[in-house]
């Protein structure tokens, strides 16, 4: 069954700018991810420090082993300083899709 992985986090004052630039980046050297079907990535409307990324992918564990990877990691560890402290994760089945 898909899955989506909601992250949210604030960033320090003035990083959006240069966090997105760090996620069009990535995203664009990225290549195959197995199992990953998309992302979205997005900004809140009253906090402009903190924001959304969505990961849509086919399976749970397909996500669990990208997670677990040396990849994954090096990926986890360029947006890190960006981060103020506040950042959390949410693990979602997808029901319907009706895009």
């Amino acid at each position: 069954m898909p899955v989506m992985r909601f992250s949210h986090g604030t960033l320090k004052p003035g990083a959006w700018n240069d966090f997105e630039q760090l996620y069009r980046d990535l995203a664009a050297e990225r290549g195959d991810v197995p199992g990953l079907l998309g992302g979205v990535l997005a900004r809140d409307t009253e906090g402009g420090d903190s924001g959304y990324t969505v990961s849509i992918w086919d399976s749970v564990d397909s996500m669990h082993a990208y997670e677990a990877s040396d990849r994954a990691k090096a990926v986890a560890a360029r947006f890190q300083p960006f981060y103020s402290g506040d950042y959390k994760v949410i693990l979602s089945e997808m029901r319907l899709w009706d895009v």
